[in-house]
């Protein structure tokens, strides 16, 4: 079994990351085309990008809320590969900036659990820096 371990600093507030990356709104801003976020624990995730990738494809994303506690937890279940994973970021305000830490798994140890860990992998490190770019520069380098 496979996890991703992330984290990045970023030099906003914890209430304005956490909106960004835990409200439809705030995603909109900067990272999916549409979203549907209801922010309670048992709540719908549902992410589309219109125009994705070198394809230009229509990519959809969804899942179930398990946690959320504004600027501080977001916690959500998904499946970006062969079986659901549990996504969860935690904020934390350290000395004018904040700490996202984020945890994305288990993937299995298959073939196609591997191929899933390595992708998201990849993905979940370009939307973070894309997520600092947007909030410490207002660009939005990955809005599609």
């Amino acid at each position: 079994m496979y996890t991703i371990r992330n984290r990045v600093r970023i030099l906003k507030p914890a209430d304005k990351v956490f909106h960004s990356l835990a409200t439809a709104e705030g995603l909109k801003c900067w990272f999916v085309s549409s979203a549907l976020l209801e922010e309670f624990p048992g709540g719908q995730v549902r992410l589309e990008w219109v125009n994705f990738g070198e394809n230009g494809a229509t990519v959809r994303d969804s899942g179930t809320i398990l946690e959320y506690r504004r600027a501080e937890l977001f916690s959500f279940s998904w499946e970006p590969g062969p079986a659901p994973t549990i996504v969860t970021m935690t904020f934390s305000s350290q000395g004018g900036e904040t700490v996202v830490d984020l945890t994305d798994g288990p993937f299995p140890d298959t073939t196609d659990g591997i191929e899933a860990f390595g992708s998201t992998a990849v993905g979940w490190g370009e939307a973070l820096l894309a997520l600092k770019i947007y909030l410490e520069h207002d660009i939005a380098i990955l809005k599609t």
